[in-house]
């Protein structure tokens, strides 16, 4: 999702060695969960929120990316530890 999102969004491209990663991450995470199946189906929550953790990862990621071009490494990292507890606040 990072490459993703870094390459639509920053403008970073897809070079064919990053189009490959993508291609063989995805062919392991499916050949994991056909093998890690029991055969019953998958729940279409538990489905949908691996997608919206993916997706909140990687826009996490590209976020800290552009903060990093107007902050210390320091800085970064101490307000991305302060939005990731108060995200997960509600839950503890």
């Amino acid at each position: 999702m990072i490459a993703l999102i870094g390459g639509w969004l920053l403008a970073e491209g897809y070079p064919p060695r990053l189009l490959a990663g993508m291609v063989v991450a995805f062919a392991g995470t499916v050949l994991i969960g056909v093998a890690t199946s029991t055969g019953t189906g998958a729940s279409p929550v538990g489905v949908v929120l691996c997608l919206v953790a993916a997706l909140g990862y990687g826009a996490g990621v590209i976020s800290q990316k552009l903060a990093l071009r107007h902050a210390s490494t320091f800085q970064v990292t101490v307000y991305g530890c302060l939005v990731g507890a108060l995200v997960c606040t509600p839950f503890a």
